[in-house]
């Protein structure tokens, strides 16, 4: 059986020795859908389009952003980014073109209801949180989710949201039996 030890209150996944599995005696190796053309309405030779999916394929998009080979990528450890793993890198909503499966995404808000976590309703791959209720036309895209991109190669900027996000993040006791 395996856990999600970023589940877990006061395990910090950064502080744990990692032990790669490249998957290679687990079957066939994932195969990312086809995508269509990217249908923005305006070109920009300065952006690359990067596209995404989620596990199932249910959910394909495309991403135009600076190259990530030169630009950073945000690593927070407040308590749904550890938790989901997120990667994240900060497109305008024009600059993000979903091809299937926006209308399936749920959804998840928590704490100032602000932040709308996006997830595929199928797989429960976390996709991108939308910061639009807070007045921002951008939306937080988890770089996990790129096609054939190596994440060991990014440069990550590190923000510490578990001191800096207000109000802090706490856990109610279980109920006692």
């Amino acid at each position: 059986m395996a856990f999600n030890v970023r589940t877990l209150h006061d395990v910090h996944p950064e502080d744990l020795k990692l032990k790669y599995n490249h998957g290679k005696d687990h079957g066939a190796p994932y195969t990312s859908p086809t995508f269509p053309e990217a249908p923005f309405a305006d070109s920009n030779a300065d952006l690359v389009e990067y596209p995404a999916n989620c596990q199932c394929g249910a959910v394909t998009y495309t991403l135009r952003l600076p190259s990530l080979a030169t630009d950073t990528v945000n690593q927070c450890n407040c308590s749904i980014c550890d938790r989901n793993a997120y990667l994240l890198v900060y497109p305008p909503v024009r600059d993000v073109a979903f091809h299937t499966g926006y209308e399936g995404l749920s959804a998840y808000s928590f704490n100032t209801k602000k932040l709308v976590h996006k997830f595929c309703g199928t797989c429960g791959s976390s996709i991108f949180f939308d910061m639009t209720a807070r007045g921002e036309d951008e939306w937080g895209m988890n770089v996990r989710m790129l096609t054939d991109v190596d994440l060991k190669a990014f440069t990550y900027t590190h923000y510490d949201g578990r001191v800096l996000m207000q109000p802090p993040y706490s856990i109610g006791k279980p109920a006692a039996s």
